[in-house]
């Protein structure tokens, strides 16, 4: 199972990174794994680097009410304030690759594998 992190970048910050995607997933990583000690720097940064999730467009796509739902047999979708969650066994599911019509650019981590990469630009571009 894969676990993918979604976060809604900054429209600002998405003009910086957008071609250097390695720092951008560098930065993120490393709030991931900040120390608690660390938390109040941490949120700082994410909140400026980071928009809330909106649930209502994300719920509305998919015809939910729910912020926890399956999207196909083999994947799951939680949607936080912070960034959405989808749990995968295999490839992403095609349904959720027509989020790119979603009010900011995403940008889809799976730490454990070290992949990343934008879903929400005028084309895909994979990293």
């Amino acid at each position: 199972m894969k676990k993918y992190y979604i976060f809604s970048i900054n429209r600002d910050f998405y003009e910086v990174y957008k071609k250097n995607t390695d720092v951008l997933y560098k930065t993120l990583l490393n709030l991931y794994n900040l120390d608690i000690n660390e938390a109040h720097f941490g949120i700082s940064v994410f909140n400026q680097l980071c928009n809330p999730i909106n649930k209502e467009i994300v719920k509305s796509h998919f015809h939910t009410k729910e912020a926890a739902f399956k999207i196909d047999f083999n994947s799951f979708l939680k949607i936080n304030p912070s960034c959405m969650i989808l749990d995968a066994e295999n490839d992403i599911p095609s349904d959720f690759l027509n989020l790119n019509y979603y009010e900011a650019p995403l940008f889809m981590i799976d730490f454990k594998n070290q992949n990343y990469f934008w879903l929400t630009v005028d084309k895909m571009v994979k990293v």
